[in-house]
């Protein structure tokens, strides 16, 4: 196992803890002491219920950030960088941030923004953080 990829143990580890979990279940389940598993997850379930409707308001927007996140790990942002040195998201992360196509009036720019902004605004119960990356995408986009 010590010459062995990364990839290959991580795999090995994760097949290790999905039989130790399932091992765990049957035990609980052979000596009957699942009831406060099975409690446990309704609780769980019932919180997941609850915050569904917020995640899928956010989804959109959630996604947007998350490939932007994902192509700056993996040093995919591209050859257009903003002109300003104070932020580092690229032209094409701010499109994809604000859900527009290259070449987009700055009317439509603006109106994205706004639609986006109105959802998210911290004063509304949004995410600071969002917010902080729609006004980047705005300034990024507005400045090119």
């Amino acid at each position: 196992m010590r010459h062995q990829p990364p990839e290959q143990v991580a795999k090995l580890l994760r097949k290790l803890a999905w039989g130790a979990i399932i091992c765990v279940f049957v035990a609980l389940v052979a000596f009957g002491k699942l009831n406060w598993v099975l409690g446990l997850l309704g609780v769980f379930l019932a919180f997941l219920g609850r915050l569904l409707p917020a995640v899928l308001r956010y989804a959109p927007i959630l996604q947007r950030i998350w490939f932007m996140f994902v192509s700056s790990r993996q040093g995919h942002a591209g050859p257009e960088t903003p002109k300003n040195n104070s932020s580092s998201m690229t032209i094409q992360q701010a499109y994809q941030v604000l859900g527009l196509k290259p070449g987009c009036t700055e009317k439509e720019i603006i109106q994205a923004h706004k639609r986006l902004m109105i959802k998210v605004h911290p004063d509304k119960g949004g995410s600071d953080f969002l917010a902080a990356q729609l006004n980047t995408a705005k300034s990024v986009l507005l400045e090119k």
